[in-house]
């Protein structure tokens, strides 16, 4: 015989209840890839304006 103790079973009447998947703390990938395909739309469309030679910030795409 060994030293250890029994494992450990739930009292006979006493229901197992099981709780439902915690919400993650941190964003889907999903989401994570959709903001990604955002910010490149956002490059992609200041790219496409022109800048003179020497830009301030007040000329800087909107």
């Amino acid at each position: 015989m060994s030293d250890l103790p029994p494992p450990s079973t739930p009292a006979k009447g006493s229901p197992v209840v099981s709780t439902p998947c915690p919400t993650p703390l941190f964003p889907s990938a999903f989401s994570q890839l959709s903001q990604l395909r955002t910010v490149a739309k956002q490059l992609e469309e200041a790219l496409v304006g022109e800048l003179p030679p020497n830009p301030t910030i007040e000329d800087l795409p909107k």
